[in-house]
């Protein structure tokens, strides 16, 4: 993956290694496009729906997979990858995925970063998209749509290790209420 690995495993453990902006996938490769028409995707789109059904109706899924927070200040999920099956070029698919579907909701990149660690002998990456809602010029309070959101990709010694979306959502008066979280997953996987 990281081709600097090789040449120098002497940085100080914990010391970032690389830290460079990410290169978004959805507008040049061709694989990501044939991914968003596969049965791998369509699985993992039904799976994070099963679970949220769940997750709605009882507070807790039965996936051991997948885990969602609803809270006052903080919605989202995580999908632990080592427990599924995914390569690591399918996993950046679905971090491409949900930027994609983010940008459709009226929402900005403002970060887009890959930092690279050495941590306790294993090559830590994380791949990180950060998304604004955009604003709407005229209104008298400011729309946050589901917040400002994270999207991340964990990964270790090129294994993937969790996806993780969190929409942290502003509690400022100059700021309407965000939509309700179920919104923001149907937006995400439908």
């Amino acid at each position: 993956m990281f081709s600097f690995w090789k040449k120098d495993q002497s940085a100080p453990s914990g010391k970032a290694l690389i830290h460079e902006p990410l290169k978004p996938l959805a507008d040049t490769d061709a694989d990501f496009h044939a991914w968003q028409d596969s049965l791998e995707k369509r699985r993992l789109v039904n799976q994070m729906l099963d679970a949220y059904l769940q997750f709605e109706s009882s507070g807790n899924t039965a996936d051991e997979a997948i885990d969602y927070v609803d809270t006052p200040r903080h919605r989202g999920f995580i999908v632990h990858l080592d427990a599924l099956a995914y390569s690591l070029s399918s996993c950046r698919f679905m971090l491409e995925f949900f930027r994609e579907k983010l940008r459709v909701e009226s929402y900005r990149l403002a970060i887009n970063d890959v930092m690279a660690r050495q941590l306790d002998g294993a090559l830590q990456s994380v791949y990180r998209y950060q998304l604004k809602p955009r604003g709407l010029e005229g209104e008298k309070l400011k729309s946050q749509r589901y917040g400002n959101i994270s999207l991340e990709l964990h990964v270790v010694n090129d294994k993937p290790l969790r996806l993780q979306c969190l929409a942290g959502l502003y509690s400022d008066r100059m700021y309407k209420d965000p939509e309700p979280f179920r919104r923001m997953l149907e937006a995400m996987l439908l």
